[in-house]
């Protein structure tokens, strides 16, 4: 299929070359068109692509500084960044991605870093609306994070809760990812707090498909292992869309597989008595430094030689917590101290 798909202006061109139009064979599927949405991610891509190739200008160079690789822990001096859009398209020497309506930055004497991503975050223990939020964390770093919209959902009666996040990112410079929330309602005996189960998932991801990237904290251990239709439901449907279920605490081992096996794939809050064993069984774990040092210092000294399914997170912190020690950066600053 894909091969047989074209640009309509592609298709376009080849017939103004003379291209010769051999007729459909009989039985032969139609080709699909390339529906609106496509052809535009299409061209951004496209645009993205001729900006790297300098055969366009950037819209934001930012160039003086040095570069801080995360892949390979150098530093390199006189590295820029080129941006098209919201996206990167070149680093490295970026002279010839200016032009007359580029808007040039001076990062002399400034490291360009990655922003942080917070893996698993509850906005509302901030006390701070999600404006009010990126005013605060956006200049400590956090430049994304994925919102565990359980606490909000169970609020205001289901999805409207995951909209307001949603929407919310999409006017902000801070990307929010809201997962939807797995524990609505958070427990069978609950009226009052909406429904979401397998439609309402389903839903969420066709309504909201670059931000809804999975649901948040499956910790209800009760009902993962009597098999409750809601919360199942839940699952098959962030599974099916190949999104991510997040999950929640340490299950005791000997239902840890069956923990696993029922499709949950991290922990942001696992005991330091089972860790490592759910990270020899390919659990992600996302770290709370103040609550894991002593886990940290024991992957220092395995040691621990890939740390790439071991991530951080800040789960809940007020307001004036956030000012006090920040957001990420104090989880990173915490992190280092204890020698990683």
């Amino acid at each position: 299929l894909a091969g047989a798909v074209a640009a309509p202006a592609l298709a376009a061109a080849a017939r103004g070359a003379g291209a010769a139009q051999a007729a459909p064979s009989p039985g032969s599927p139609t080709p699909l068109a390339v529906t609106a949405d496509v052809q535009a991610r299409m061209d951004a891509r496209l645009r993205l692509m001729r900006v790297a190739l300098g055969q366009e200008p950037a819209d934001l160079v930012i160039e003086g500084g040095t570069l801080l690789n995360t892949v390979t822990g150098e530093l390199l001096p006189g590295w820029g960044v080129a941006i098209a859009g919201d996206r990167i398209a070149a680093v490295g020497d970026v002279a010839r991605h200016t032009g007359p309506a580029t808007v040039r930055l001076s990062a002399t004497g400034m490291t360009l870093v990655p922003g942080f991503v917070d893996a698993h975050y509850h906005c509302e223990s901030s006390r701070l609306s999600a404006r009010r939020h990126a005013e605060l964390t956006l200049p400590q770093g956090l430049t994304a994070y994925f919102e565990g919209t359980h606490e909000i959902t169970n609020a205001v009666g289901g999805l409207p809760g995951v909209e307001y996040f949603a929407e919310a990112g999409r006017r902000l410079p801070q990307k929010i990812y809201p997962c939807v929330s797995s524990a609505t309602p958070p427990s069978p005996v609950e009226t009052t707090s909406g429904h979401i189960g397998h439609a309402e998932t389903a839903f969420a991801f066709r309504r909201w498909p670059a931000q809804a990237l999975g649901i948040d904290e499956v910790m209800d251990l009760p009902r993962v292992l009597d098999g409750s239709a809601r919360l199942h439901g839940v699952i098959q449907a962030t599974l099916d869309d190949r999104r991510v279920v997040a999950g929640h605490g340490s299950p005791p081992l000997d239902v840890l597989d069956g923990w696993i096996a029922a499709g949950i794939m991290s922990s942001h809050s696992p005991r330091i008595a089972e860790a490592l064993t759910m990270l020899r069984k390919g659990v992600h774990l996302q770290l709370k430094t103040e609550r894991t040092a002593e886990l940290i210092r024991q992957f220092l000294d395995l040691p621990l030689r890939d740390w790439r399914n071991v991530g951080l997170a800040v789960d809940d912190r007020t307001a004036a917590d956030l000012i006090d020690r920040g957001s990420m950066d104090h989880e990173v600053r915490a992190a280092i101290a204890l020698g990683v």
